[in-house]
Order: structure tokens, then sequence, then C-alpha cells
């Protein structure tokens, strides 16, 4: 794993107090619609893909890489309140790395509030996924953060870390990126890190791509596409996510 990605979440987990209070929202738009009018939202998504798992010598050679893949399959539930710009998200699933020594999987959940303004969205929660042990006693709590700059029903700038999603890991951890906003068209692309829910010494978390994209597909159903590429050394990361949102009633 990188020194930047470490500090980053090293940060975050010492500071998570006073980060869940202040800035989080880490919902993609492609899964945020504050329109004030109160509804509820279910997705559900699997995401199939592989990172690099590197083996150093103890002066810092290079001597082997090898890929290691990973599963995920996941359950979004959302809920707007009526005339209110916030959400109130709960999230959860299973994440499978192979069996890998260094790379535990396991049941992951996380919980978040946000709120969705015109121009501003921001927000805070957290998600505990697995640790080498039992679950949960055993698991790695982080915040979940986002940062929306931007017209919502438009174009935006927008920036988040473990994102609420029913397929993490698809498009990597850290994003940063622009988002757009059609009617119940909607996505997000950008630069990524971060591949796996585990944090074990091992794994390269090379930047890379990412694009994720939700199109609508019946009244009150979408479907959601998410996809990345990291560059490794010797074997490229890469995560594919696919999923469908169910809105009871109708409309955007």
């Amino acid at each position: 794993m990188s020194q930047v990605t470490r500090r980053v979440l090293k940060f975050c987990r010492n500071s998570r107090g006073l980060t869940l209070i202040g800035l989080w929202a880490f919902a993609p738009p492609i899964l945020i619609q504050s329109d004030g009018q109160g509804r509820l939202e279910f997705s559900v998504g699997a995401t199939a893909g592989q990172y690099e798992l590197v083996s150093r010598s103890f002066s810092g050679a290079f001597p082997s890489s090898r890929p290691v893949p990973y599963y995920t399959g996941g359950a979004l539930v959302e809920f707007m309140p009526s005339g209110s710009p916030f959400r109130v998200s709960g999230f959860g699933g299973v994440t499978s790395l192979s069996g890998e020594i260094f790379d535990i999987g396991g049941p992951f959940l996380g919980a978040l509030v946000a709120y969705g303004g015109g121009w501003l969205g921001l927000g805070a929660g957290a998600v505990l996924v697995p640790g080498r042990a039992s679950f949960p006693s055993d698991g790695e709590t982080f915040p979940s953060l986002y940062l929306r700059l931007g017209d919502r029903e438009g174009t935006f700038l927008q920036s988040d870390v473990f994102a609420s999603s029913p397929f993490p890991g698809a498009t990597g951890l850290i994003r940063g990126g622009v988002g757009f906003q059609r009617d119940r068209t909607s996505g997000f692309f950008g630069i990524a890190t971060g591949r796996s829910l585990s944090f074990e010494s091992g794994g390269v978390d090379n930047g890379g791509p990412f694009v994720e994209l939700k199109l609508p597909l019946g009244e009150s159903l979408d479907g959601l596409v998410a996809g990345s590429w990291f560059p490794g050394e010797q074997h490229s990361d890469w995560g594919l996510g696919v999923g469908v949102r169910y809105r009871p009633g109708s409309g955007p």
C-alpha cells in the first residue's frame, strides 16, 4: 500500500470522531438524488476484480508479484424524508479475497447521514470492514467521507472515501473527479486508489481511472454499473461492479 494512502487512512481512523460530525457523504451521485420528496430506494450489486499482491525482500527488491481475485456482494437502503435535503443510508454485504493470508474476507457494514443542497453536498458516516479474527469485534472502522461542489442537477466536482455502495471496491476506495446528473441518468468518473476492503501490507495502491453510471431501465428500476483499472508492477488492478436500484412508485 502506498505511503500516501496509508497516511490518509491513518488520519481518518485517528480523527474519525471529528470527521463524522464534520464532513461526510461518501455516497456517489449515482446513488444520491435529494429532490426534497420523501422516498425509499433499494440497491443490490456484485463486484468481481483483482489487485496485485507484491512480495519484497528486506532490501526492498521486487522478487515476485501475483494477482489476487476478489468478489463482493452487497445491498444499500436509502431513505430521503419528505421536504428534507438529508438522506439516511445503510449498507452491507460480504467480501471474499480468495482466502489470502494477508487479506481476510468477510462481512462489511456501513451507515451514513448526508446533506444534499443545490450546490453543496457533504455528510459523514462509518463503515466496518473485516479484520483478522471474528467480526465485528476484530473489524476495522473507517469514516465514509463525501464532498460535492456544483449543481446537483448538472455537472459538479466530487471527492469521497469509502462510498456507500452495493458494490464496494469496484472503483477504488479513495476517489475524486467529475459527476453529472440528467433526470434519472447520472455518472461519476475520475481518478481513484485503494482496491480492496483490507489494508494489510502487500497490496499495491497505484491510482487509475474509474467510471460509475446509473441508467434508467423502467419506471421504478435503474441499472448500475461501475469499473476501474489501475496499472501495476507486473499485474494490473481492475474491478467491475453491476447492480440494480429499485424505487417504489414512479418518477425520477
